[in-house]
């Protein structure tokens, strides 16, 4: 299950994608597909390689129509709107990660 293998989970109905990020290397997913009808979409997200975690995060995403991310790392939250690109299909995102413990 995606999940527990890499944090990913999908709410079809909320048109939203969370992710919980607390790995370094380059991980993520292609053309995961979610909804349906005229509410179907495909995103790929890659999260960087980073050195350590206390490096910044950046996420390539790209999607057939825009969505909500979500992501959770070291009890911090991040939510971005993510508008897909016709041209290039593409959004990166880069992310300061805080390992403080601050309300979520």
């Amino acid at each position: 299950m995606l999940k527990h293998a890499i944090g990913i989970r999908a709410y079809a109905p909320e048109n939203e994608v969370v992710w919980h990020i607390n790995k370094t290397d380059r991980h993520g997913i292609k053309n995961l597909t979610f909804g349906e009808g005229n509410h179907r979409n495909s995103i790929s997200l890659i999260a960087a390689k980073r050195l350590s975690a206390d490096d910044n995060l950046q996420v390539n995403a790209s999607c057939l129509q825009p969505f909500t991310l979500k992501v959770i790392s070291y009890n911090n939250q991040y939510r971005y709107k993510i508008h897909c690109d016709q041209a290039s299909s593409k959004t990166v995102l880069d992310i300061t990660i805080s390992k403080q413990n601050k309300p979520a």
